[in-house]
């Protein structure tokens, strides 16, 4: 792939090996310039020294810049459409705030790791606005699985009556979706041992439960144990969901997120659900051109989102929709419209 020169903003573009000319969108003139506003950009292949030429339709250069070639007229005297087509797994797009929108415009989007030290997710941010609601039932469906194992080992209220000291799981978050592992070992060798003391060296941990877990009876014992924030189980579920939460929490931290444009519902979904907690009037959607962002990769626990670890300048080319509400972005036409978007460096 030949690389050449713009010759309006004299960056290096990677180009195809055109045959004659052809119309060409130069990435960073898109980049830095208002849609309307955009040169009608031309490729054109010296007939001479084979060298490809990018420049605008309005100014065309007199001569090859490395042969020096005379510049042959375009057939038909005339410059092919430089309209391309939208496509949307082309973009990235992120929910934000105003406020937030303003700090990446001045200092780019960068995770919480990176702008405070810390693997703590932004008290602003969609996870943590729903942090409370999810532990609580996390907290609700792991008491659920303990109560239906100890019933598969011997059915009846024992693990109720029977409480032993309890000593919190210590982890230390990486960010690193290795953590998981580590919890469930920990929880595992508590849960164990919590059995084994109590009914005797016979308990067993894999034992079918689905069924168990959703009877009147697990039901009732949930219930009870609820009642029971000191019993052993009630603790470890408690701790359980609460560390499951803040490993998501690190590795949230640990990232910058996008919706992912791969699926159109998966798009239109997630978004749905990132501005739930958001007013209407504090809610930004910002995009960017997906080449743009490096390191990208899919989220593990959100097929609706992408992420990268690594900081996107702000000079990489972002844009922020400052058209409609933000219900019209969940319509095609309005997303696709360049119109409804402005380049960072022409807002604020």
């Amino acid at each position: 792939m030949p690389v050449t020169t713009c010759s309006e903003c004299n960056h290096y573009v990677n180009v195809p090996n055109v045959a004659n000319a052809q119309a060409f969108e130069c990435p960073f003139c898109l980049r830095d310039k208002v849609s309307n506003n955009k040169p009608v950009m031309v490729l054109y292949k010296c007939h001479s020294c084979m060298n490809v030429l990018l420049f605008a339709a309005k100014r065309p250069p007199s001569a090859c810049s490395r042969c020096r070639t005379l510049i042959r007229t375009l057939v038909n005297q005339q410059v092919p459409s430089a309209v391309a087509p939208f496509v949307e797994r082309e973009w990235l797009y992120h929910v934000t705030s105003p406020a937030v929108a303003r700090l990446v415009k001045a200092g780019g989007l960068r995770s919480a790791l990176a702008r405070t030290g810390e693997r703590k997710p932004d008290p602003e941010g969609s996870f943590a606005k729903d942090r409370a609601k999810r532990v609580s039932t996390s907290i609700d469906s792991r008491l659920r699985q303990y109560i239906a194992n100890c019933r598969a080992n011997l059915d009846s209220d024992w693990f109720i009556k029977q409480n032993t000291a309890y000593t919190p799981i210590p982890l230390a978050l990486t960010g690193d979706n290795n953590d998981y592992v580590t919890l469930k070992v920990q929880d595992e060798s508590r849960f164990m041992g919590f059995g084994r003391q109590t009914i005797g060296g016979g308990f067993k941990g894999d034992i079918g439960t689905v069924k168990l877990s959703r009877d009147a009876t697990t039901l009732k014992y949930l219930n009870t144990l609820k009642t029971m924030p000191a019993h052993f189980l009630t603790r470890l579920a408690n701790d359980y969901a609460n560390l499951d939460f803040d490993i998501e929490g690190a590795i949230t931290a640990s990232h910058v997120y996008f919706l992912n444009t791969t699926d159109v519902m998966m798009t239109k979904d997630g978004f749905k659900d990132y501005i739930k907690f958001r007013k209407a009037d504090d809610t930004a959607v910002l995009r960017i051109r997906r080449r743009d962002v490096f390191g990208l990769m899919p989220d593990e626990a959100d097929q609706r989102a992408v992420r990268t670890a690594l900081s996107v300048s702000a000079f990489a080319g972002f844009e922020i929709m400052t058209a409609g509400t933000r219900d019209d972005f969940l319509r095609d036409d309005f997303r696709a419209d360049s119109d409804n978007w402005t380049p960072f460096k022409n807002w604020g």
